[in-house]
C-alpha cells in the first residue's frame, strides 16, 4: 500500500517535468530562472513562481540578435547570480560582447569586448 501511494504522490511532477536536454543552459537562482533551449537560441528568464519569463534575442544596442544571427552567434559563459543577474558572452565572428541580462529589472545591455 505504501508503494502505491509513493508512486502516486510522484505521477503528477512526472508529467510536468521538461526532459533535460531540452535544454543548453539551464539555471535557477531564488525564484529565478535562466535557461536556452536546444531549439531556439534566445535566452529565456525570469520570475518562476510569478510565470513570468521573457524572452531575450535582441541584445542590447549591439544590433545582434541571437535568432537571425544563429549559427554564427551564440552565447557562452553563462552565469546567473543571487540578485537575478545573467551575464554571459555573445560570441560573434565580427563583434563579440560581454552582456548582462537584469531579470528583475527586464533589461540587457552589451559592450564590445575587443575580441
Amino acid at each position: 500500500m505504501k508503494i502505491i501511494f509513493l508512486i502516486f504522490l510522484s505521477f503528477p511532477f512526472l508529467i510536468y517535468a521538461d526532459d533535460i536536454s531540452e535544454y543548453e543552459y539551464y539555471a535557477k537562482s531564488g525564484s529565478y530562472v535562466a535557461y536556452i533551449k536546444s531549439d531556439d537560441h534566445c535566452i529565456y528568464g525570469g520570475d518562476i513562481e510569478e510565470n513570468d519569463i521573457k524572452k531575450y534575442c535582441d541584445m542590447g544596442s549591439s544590433g545582434i540578435n541571437l535568432t537571425r544571427d544563429h549559427p554564427s552567434v551564440y552565447a557562452v559563459e553563462l552565469h546567473l547570480s543571487v540578485r537575478a543577474v545573467l551575464s554571459f558572452i555573445v560570441a560573434a565572428p565580427w563583434n563579440e560582447q560581454k552582456c548582462k541580462a537584469d531579470l528583475y529589472e527586464n533589461s540587457i545591455t552589451c559592450e564590445p569586448t575587443g575580441r
